[in-house]
C-alpha cells in the first residue's frame, strides 16, 4: 500500500487550514497517511493519521521547506504550505485565503496524486472546504463541560495572543480594551487566550478554564462553540474559532478580524452563515468602538 505523507514547515494555523482537503484525500484514497510538521501529534491527533517530525523528512533540496511535491519509494510526500505555490503566480497576488487554497494550491495537489496514484481525484464545491470538522473526544473538553455548567451568561472570547507572521501592526493583548468593555458589560462573561492579570469576576482564562500542560487550540475551539462573539488577529486560536463548521455557518455567531490586510482571513470573499467582519488596525479607540458596536 501507498504511503502519503504531507509535509508543513508553518505555522499551527496553516496546518489546520489544510484539514479540509486533507481529511477530502484520506476519504478519497486508499493509502498510508502522515502529516509531518513541527507541532507535535496533538495538532491533529483526531484525524486517522500518524505524525512524523519533520526531520525525519527526506532532503530533497538544500531549503526542503520549499520542496515540491515528491516521491521516494513507494512514499508520496505533499506540501500543503501555501507559501511554496505563491512563486507560481504573479506576485503580490497570493492571499492567504481559502479561494487561493482552493485556486492554487490543491489543484496542483490533486493532479499530482492523480497521477500518482492513477486516479482522477477532484475538488469538490469550495463551500465544502469553509469549515473543518474536527472530533472533539480526542481532546480535553471535560473541564470546558464543567465550566459550562455553571457558566450560563452570554460568552465573549478575545484571541488577544500574539500573531506570528504579521497579521497586525499591533501586537499587544488588548487588556486596556477588555478591562473597558468587561466593565460596561458586567452581565457578560469575557474570555481571553492570552492571560491578562485583570481580575475582574466577569473575565475568565482560556488556561484556567482548560487546565492543559501543553497545547490548548483545539480545547479553545471547542470552547468557542459556546460563545456568541469572536475577536483577534487572523492567527493562532482565532483560526481554531472561525475555521470551524459549527461556527462559520452559525447564523448567532459574530466574528471581529482586525489587522493590516482582508486577504489574511481565510474566508475572505466568501459566503457563509455567521457575521464575519475584518477591520484594518488603525489604533485601540477605533477598534474599541467597533467592539461595542458589534456587541
Amino acid at each position: 500500500m501507498k504511503k502519503i505523507i504531507f509535509f508543513n514547515y508553518a505555522h499551527k494555523g496553516d496546518i489546520f487550514l489544510s484539514r479540509a482537503f486533507v481529511q477530502h484525500i484520506m476519504e478519497s484514497v486508499e493509502a498510508e497517511f502522515y502529516y509531518s510538521h513541527y507541532w507535535g501529534e496533538y495538532l491533529l491527533k483526531d484525524l486517522s493519521l500518524k505524525y512524523i517530525p519533520l526531520d525525519q523528512i527526506p532532503k530533497v533540496q538544500t531549503n526542503n521547506e520549499h520542496a515540491h511535491n515528491f516521491v521516494v519509494g513507494d512514499t508520496i510526500y505533499i506540501n500543503t504550505w501555501i507559501g511554496k505555490y505563491a512563486s507560481l503566480i504573479t506576485p503580490g497576488y497570493c492571499e492567504c485565503t481559502l479561494k487561493t487554497l482552493y485556486s492554487l494550491v490543491y489543484p496542483q495537489i490533486f493532479n499530482f496524486l492523480s497521477q500518482q496514484l492513477n486516479l482522477n481525484l477532484q475538488l469538490k464545491p469550495i463551500e465544502y472546504y469553509l469549515g473543518c470538522k474536527i472530533d472533539y473526544s480526542y481532546y480535553n473538553i471535560a473541564s470546558i463541560d464543567s465550566f459550562l455548567e455553571t457558566e450560563k451568561r452570554k460568552k465573549i472570547l478575545f484571541c488577544n495572543g500574539p500573531s506570528l507572521s504579521g497579521q497586525c501592526n499591533y501586537v499587544g493583548d488588548l487588556a486596556e480594551i477588555i478591562d473597558e468593555v468587561s466593565s460596561i458589560y458586567s452581565d457578560i462573561c469575557f474570555i481571553t487566550t492570552h492571560n491578562i492579570e485583570l481580575h475582574k469576576e466577569n473575565i475568565k482564562y482560556t488556561g484556567d478554564i482548560i487546565k492543559n500542560q501543553g497545547q490548548d487550540l483545539y480545547e479553545i475551539s471547542y470552547l468557542s462553540k459556546f460563545c456568541n462573539f469572536m475577536i483577534g488577529r487572523y492567527s493562532g486560536p482565532f483560526i481554531f474559532t472561525n475555521a470551524v463548521i459549527e461556527n462559520i455557518f452559525d447564523k448567532n455567531k459574530k466574528f471581529l478580524c482586525f489587522g493590516e490586510r482582508a486577504t489574511d482571513c481565510h474566508p475572505y470573499q466568501m459566503t457563509f452563515d455567521s457575521e464575519f467582519v475584518f477591520e484594518q488596525f488603525s489604533n485601540l479607540d477605533s477598534l474599541k468602538k467597533t467592539i461595542l458596536e458589534m456587541i
